[in-house]
């Protein structure tokens, strides 16, 4: 996404990504791997539309404010032999 499609709305303001994750040995030659992250990102100004032909795009087009959270998980099983 070009970096004119975003703008902060809180300037120097970050985004939170913290993870974390641990491997587990099951048995000889099998692991299980767990992880987590949890990704907030601040309010900021984009758009849903593009510029019209041969426009440059700019951030006077963006047109609504957005903001995320989300919790992510990972669960995974390896054997090696």
């Amino acid at each position: 996404m070009a970096d004119d499609a975003l703008a902060r709305l809180q300037s120097g303001a970050a985004d939170i990504a913290p993870e974390g994750g641990l491997t587990v040995k099951l048995a000889p030659g099998l692991t299980g791997d767990l992880a987590y992250q949890y990704i907030k990102q601040n309010a900021r100004r984009g758009r849903t539309r593009e510029a019209t032909f041969n426009q440059p795009a700019t951030t006077g087009m963006n047109n609504g404010v957005y903001e995320l959270h989300a919790h992510l998980f990972g669960v995974s099983l390896s054997y090696a032999f």
